[in-house]
């Protein structure tokens, strides 16, 4: 091959090649985008140089558009490193006017057009471009002169040799010379960017240790660097240090034993350690100090060991924070759960004396037993009402089943235990020490007693209730017999109506004259007898009054004048005071016989010339019809009995005056209260407005 083809097309296309090797390398180290893109340009722009060499032997349109290509797109590559590298964008114009040159250049081939006009657009747009990058590299701030002017310089000339390839032809220059210029500037160029790329790392190298630098003395923590090699000693400590303990930094770093001097004698074993076996990975321990001041400072220190290749410690670096404040918090968290332990401990067992209490001192028979059935504990109440002792239980004397009237029974409520199913009121039977029924509500609850599972029992002893409810059969029944005795008495009152008619027709006869006073002394026992049985059908009668409204003032002034004549003949008096009231809905005759009863009881209890108060008022919503006496009062034993049929004080009475009163009271959903007293009685009869 002729030299004149080896200096102009080879050699560059070789030495094209070494610099995309070049930046494929450094790409692949730093992993910068615009080492990748001058790679991809030198590359094509060897290949360019190739196919340039094939063209001089193959003129064809194909040859001519892929050599073109290759020279437009490679200086685009070229710029766009370029704009990357200094951190600017590229504009869309430029991929326009690039694309419109290898078009123009692609038609203009093919049609023909003079060797000027054909190459002039495509090496103006390229040294256009080339120049333009040149200027950028001039305007970096943050660049050196030296890589900076020998880079713009480069482009420059790179891109004047551009302008002046199609001249050549013009003026006469040897191209062999062109591509020498071209291949000096892109070799300008190479080591240019070269450099600007080590000073802009050096650069930002700088800015980053200083930044650290800040950093590490302005930090909180302290750093520390503690070299091994080639002698022990701190190499590095920042600020922090003196912030922490007080010692400027120069003391420690200028006087190696004020570390030992000022560690915490606890701490002793700790630094033989960690000197004697060196650290293989990273480690966190905690350590204390002197302050300066005196006081103890605890500290935190993360520390990271550094080896050599062949496995040598070179240093431990690391960083260490200040912990009294959280080792003061974490000693008063300590000294509070202490304290709330203390505090719980206390309350716990206030709770369980205060549970002893109750369980104990409960009205309530109470027993504790544990799952198994093996431990019981009992209360008072349960050693009164049952009559076993807790030493019955303890000693093995009487377990869970003795107190229990049958065997299913057992079987039943254990079952119900183990299930854990929640018991209350349950009706059961027992029997107590001296072998008596009774009938008992069981409710249990799960506790734990002792560190043992255990079942809470409790037991309402309805055995009273059950007998009170007998009685009150009984009562019911004796009630019924009343009733019988009442219809009986109708049944008697018809041949005494008879008898006394004839009494009174004998006694009106002449010839029976001298009888009269026995006549009169039967009249008058049949009369007692059928007061005695008016008396009892009231008690028995349980069919509801007849009511109507009425007013309780108009029936007192009715009875009036029969009541003051009752008086006078016991030469006793009546004070009559009556208020406004309403009309209530009451049975006129019961009233009537309610206040008769009442007020005779009344004469009756006084002594002669004693006076009975009758009044009627309002008490809220109640109509009040209050009859006081001035006798001596009642008895507190007969007090309480006030009311039951047949109670009498009176040697002549029946008792069952006020049980009337009671019964009519009864009927009208009213109610007797009694005040009493040394100077006298009052009853008073409420009604409610709306009636019964």
């Amino acid at each position: 091959m002729p030299e004149y083809y080896i200096s102009t097309f080879v050699t560059p296309a070789i030495f094209s090649f070494i610099l995309s090797l070049v930046y494929f390398f450094l790409y692949k180290e730093e992993g910068q985008r615009y080492f990748k893109l001058w790679s991809m340009a030198w590359l094509i722009n060897a290949q360019g140089y190739m196919i340039l060499l094939i063209y001089q032997f193959e003129q064809s349109l194909f040859w001519a558009s892929l050599m073109n290509a290759s020279l437009v797109l490679g200086t685009l590559l070229l710029v766009l490193g370029t704009l990357n590298f200094s951190g600017k964008k590229a504009n869309l114009s430029l991929y326009f006017i690039s694309a419109l040159g290898m078009v123009w250049y692609t038609f203009g081939f093919y049609f023909n057009i003079s060797y000027i006009l054909l190459n002039l657009p495509i090496f103006i747009l390229v040294g256009t471009a080339t120049i333009l990058t040149g200027l950028i590299y001039l305007t970096l701030q943050e660049a050196k002169k030296t890589g900076k002017i020998i880079t713009a310089s480069s482009f420059l000339l790179i891109g004047l040799n551009n302008l002046m390839y199609p001249l050549s032809v013009w003026i006469h220059t040897p191209i062999s010379f062109i591509y020498l210029v071209s291949m000096l500037a892109k070799l300008g160029i190479t080591i240019g960017t070269l450099i600007l790329h080590f000073e802009r790392n050096k650069i930002n190298l700088d800015k980053t240790q200083t930044s650290y630098k800040v950093l590490a003395e302005n930090t909180t923590d302290i750093i520390f660097r503690y070299t091994f090699q080639p002698h022990q000693h701190l190499e590095y400590i920042n600020p922090a240090f003196t912030t922490a303990t007080g010692y400027a930094c120069e003391e420690i770093l200028s006087n190696p034993s004020l570390i030992k001097n000022i560690l915490h004698p606890n701490y002793h074993h700790l630094a033989k350690q960690l000197l004697a076996e060196p650290l293989h990975s990273e480690t966190t321990f905690e350590f204390a100090v002197y302050h300066k001041n005196g006081q103890i400072v605890y500290l935190e220190s993360h520390s990271i060991p550094q080896y050599s290749s062949d496995g040598q410690l070179l240093a431990i670096e690391g960083i260490i924070r200040d912990v009294t404040q959280r080792k003061q918090m974490e000693e008063e968290i300590r000294m509070l759960e202490e304290q709330q332990k203390k505090q719980m401990k206390k309350a716990l067992s206030m709770a369980e004396d205060r549970f002893s209490k109750a369980f104990y001192n409960s009205p309530y028979p109470m027993a504790i037993i544990s799952k198994d059935y093996s431990n019981i504990h009992v209360n008072y109440s349960f050693e009164k009402s049952i009559g076993y002792q807790q030493q019955d239980f303890v000693s093995g004397k009487v377990n869970f089943k003795d107190f229990l009237t049958e065997k299913k029974e057992y079987l039943k409520l254990t079952k119900l235990l183990e299930q854990g199913v929640s018991i209350r009121n349950y009706k059961f039977k027992f029997i107590n020490k001296a072998r008596e029924e009774g009938i008992g509500l069981l409710s249990v609850e799960k506790i734990e007693f002792d560190n043992r599972e255990s079942f809470l029992l409790a037991i309402n002893d309805i055995s009273d209730l059950k007998r009170m409810e007998k009685e009150l059969t009984r009562l019911d029944r004796l009630n019924l017999i009343g009733q019988m005795a009442a219809g009986i008495g109708h049944e008697v009152r018809n041949p005494m109506t008879t008898v006394r008619g004839f009494l009174q027709m004998f006694r009106g006869r002449e010839q029976y004259s001298e009888l009269n006073k026995y006549f009169d002394l039967m009249i008058s026992e049949l009369d007692r007898v059928n007061s005695l049985i008016t008396n009892f059908l009231s008690l028995a009668k349980k069919t509801p009054p007849e009511l109507e409204p009425q007013n309780l003032n108009k029936i007192i002034n009715n009875l009036r004048p029969l009541l003051e004549t009752d008086a006078l003949s016991q030469d006793k008096h009546i004070l009559v005071e009556l208020a406004d009231i309403p009309e209530v809905y009451m049975n006129r005759n019961e009233i009537h016989q309610l206040i008769l009863n009442l007020v005779r009881n009344g004469l009756e209890a006084m002594a002669k010339g004693g006076t009975i108060r009758l009044r009627t008022f309002m008490d809220g919503e109640e109509i009040v019809l209050a009859v006081t006496d001035e006798g001596s009062g009642i008895a507190p034993s007969v007090l309480e009995k006030l009311g039951t049929p047949f109670l009498t004080t009176k040697a002549e009475g029946t008792g069952l005056g006020l049980a009337t009163c009671y019964s009519i009271a009864d009927r009208h959903k009213a109610r007797i209260n009694v005040d009493t007293g040394p100077t006298g009685t009052t009853f008073f009869v409420r009604f409610h407005p709306s009636g019964p």
